[in-house]
Order: C-alpha cells, then sequence, then structure tokens
C-alpha cells in the first residue's frame, strides 16, 4: 500500500513540475489519432489548432 502511495505521489509531484515550468506538450499530443493507433500505423494527423491545444495543456491559455 505504501508502495502506491510513493508512486501516487511522485506522479503528482511531476505533473506538478511540468504544468509550472512551462514545459512544451509532447508530440504525440498534437496528433487527432490516440497513441496506441500512432504506434501500430505510425500515422499522425496534426491538430487544426496544435498551438492552442498546447497552450492549454500547459496551462498558457489566453
Amino acid at each position: 500500500m505504501w508502495i502506491l502511495a510513493g508512486l501516487m505521489a511522485i506522479l503528482s509531484l511531476t505533473v506538478i513540475y511540468r504544468g509550472e515550468s512551462g514545459m512544451p506538450a509532447p508530440d504525440y499530443v498534437k496528433c487527432k489519432e490516440s497513441l496506441v493507433t500512432q504506434i501500430v500505423t505510425g500515422k499522425c494527423t496534426e491538430r487544426s489548432s496544435v498551438a492552442g491545444n498546447a497552450a492549454e495543456m500547459n496551462g498558457n491559455a489566453r
């Protein structure tokens, strides 16, 4: 049980750090297909508002 709580705490801190440091969104987020589809087919259709979606995910939305 303590191992699971520790892993959840590490994950939470990592997500907070990523959001606060202004890191860019990962490349796989910029595609319409799911990550599994991208891995299997190698297909990536960019979203119509890639910059907007990345800004929202990083907390920099206007």
